[in-house]
């Protein structure tokens, strides 16, 4: 969150905006993190959206490249037209992540690992495992390493959970079933190619999704202008970080700010002067009265409050309850500055 704010301060050719920059990519990395574990844990919570693969490919090159030994060589070969597909981004990455990990692992003495992206043509098409494709135009996302390879008896039974060409002492587990899980999930297949003393190729097939071409801008980035506002806002929120840091960037875009540490606060402050308050951030999860109970209550001394949550909690069940009880929206943590802005500002002209 700090982050963006300092960014959203400095020239886009400030000698610190690009670090800024690296420290946002990799706090999003973290939080993607988190949603891929709760995204494995329970059926469904896919975001799907038509994304670049380019994109999803540098964001996993900054992960491998790091853990890459000096003997293994890293080659990549982007298809030139810039597919897009439709998918899960944070999903798709740790499945590719994952694939590159293996690769790694399977090449001890060191070798190539290649991450390869190319369009197809298909007029049928069926994995290993049987999982049919219709015809169309695919993107291929290619991960090849010069490892030993695998038998062909085994290839057959590498996404079954469990089931590991390692070693023992090694372990095994759920990851190349889970990596199976998505990608047909996302309506492709995955498949795999080996030869003994040759190495071995993941495969993942996606649909390509035809983009209209975008507008040229030269190569010039245009910064977004980030919407302020002069009224009042309330920030409801038990972590003190978190309400040092709303206060900051809100006064910084030229809100009048307040702040309460609990529900039980909030409401005091708002018997008080609740009247020229116009939007209340609250927090979902707090000790005592709950975000949810707060709202309630906050309704009770005035129906016409805005209130917006703001939680990394996001029970589709309970955010549904809390948007019937009264709530003007609903904002996920971690969020960039932009979303952030753009929902308050959204929520104060409605």
């Amino acid at each position: 969150g700090y982050a963006a704010f300092m960014r959203s301060t400095i020239a886009t050719n400030h000698e610190f905006y690009s670090f800024l920059h690296s420290i946002e990519n990799s706090a999003q990395r973290a939080s993607d993190l988190t949603s891929k574990l709760l995204g494995f844990a329970r059926k469904g919570g896919y975001e799907i959206r038509d994304i670049a693969v380019d994109q999803v490919i540098e964001d996993v090159l900054r992960v491998i490249e790091p853990q890459l030994p000096p003997n293994i060589h890293l080659e990549v070969d982007l298809d030139k037209t810039h597919p897009v597909v439709s998918a899960d981004s944070p999903q798709l990455q740790r499945v590719l992540v994952y694939l590159c990990d293996n690769a790694r692992e399977a090449m001890p003495a060191g070798g190539t690992l290649r991450i390869e992206t190319r369009i197809v043509e298909l007029e049928s098409a069926v994995s290993l495992n049987g999982d049919p494709l219709p015809p169309g135009s695919y993107v291929q996302l290619r991960i090849s390493d010069t490892g030993k390879g695998i038998v062909r008896e085994n290839l057959q039974r590498i996404f079954e959970p469990f089931f590991s060409t390692k070693p023992a002492s090694a372990g095994a587990g759920l990851g190349l079933s889970m990596a199976y899980g998505v990608v047909r999930g996302l309506g492709g297949i995955i498949d795999v190619e080996s030869e003994i003393g040759q190495g071995t190729t993941l495969i993942i097939t996606l649909r390509e999704v035809d983009l209209p071409e975008p507008e040229e801008n030269d190569g010039i980035e245009v910064p977004v202008r980030l919407p302020g506002g002069t009224e009042n806002v309330l920030v409801v929120d038990d972590e003190e970080s978190v309400r040092s840091f709303l206060k900051d960037v809100l006064t910084q875009f030229g809100y009048q700010v307040f702040t309460s540490e609990d529900g039980k606060s909030a409401l005091e402050f708002y018997r008080s002067g609740g009247d020229g308050v116009d939007l209340v951030i609250l927090d979902m999860v707090m000790p005592g009265m709950s975000g949810q109970e707060t709202l309630v209550a906050l309704k009770e001394l005035n129906p016409a409050v805005r209130v917006l949550i703001s939680t990394g909690h996001t029970d589709p069940r309970q955010v549904q309850e809390t948007l019937a009880a009264g709530a003007a929206g609903f904002i996920a943590k971690p969020y960039t500055l932009q979303d952030f802005l753009m929902k308050v500002r959204q929520i104060i002209e409605e």
